[in-house]
């Protein structure tokens, strides 16, 4: 019962840290929308098709393209970032409830 408190109380207050770490993937599927988004209203705005145009049009696409791919990358390496160091701080959290656990209780005095 003591384990299972100690425990819970020792990975507790990072549970938000990892509701952020999923987030920031959801984060950057989000800029990954936005950016197609801004690709696709360029052309939109077209009225024709010529070949100034069209290369005006690609310039701006790329840059749609660029904000996609740029905020899915962020969003990944924060995820891996964050889920590393919290799963290094759940793997110490079992260990000190492990030694704390594992200490036979001493003797007053001793």
């Amino acid at each position: 019962m003591a384990a299972s408190l100690l425990s819970e109380r020792s990975h507790g207050p990072h549970e938000t840290a990892w509701w952020l770490a999923a987030a920031t993937i959801k984060l950057g599927l989000l800029g990954t929308v936005v950016g197609f988004i801004v690709m696709a209203t360029q052309i939109g705005r077209m009225p024709t098709f010529d070949i100034d145009q069209v290369q005006a049009l690609l310039k701006q696409m790329t840059q749609g393209m660029a904000i996609a791919l740029y905020t899915t990358l962020v969003g990944l390496m924060a995820n891996l970032w964050l889920g590393l160091q919290l799963l290094l701080l759940d793997r110490m959290a079992d260990r000190i409830v492990a030694d704390i656990v594992a200490e036979p209780l001493g003797e007053p005095g001793a």
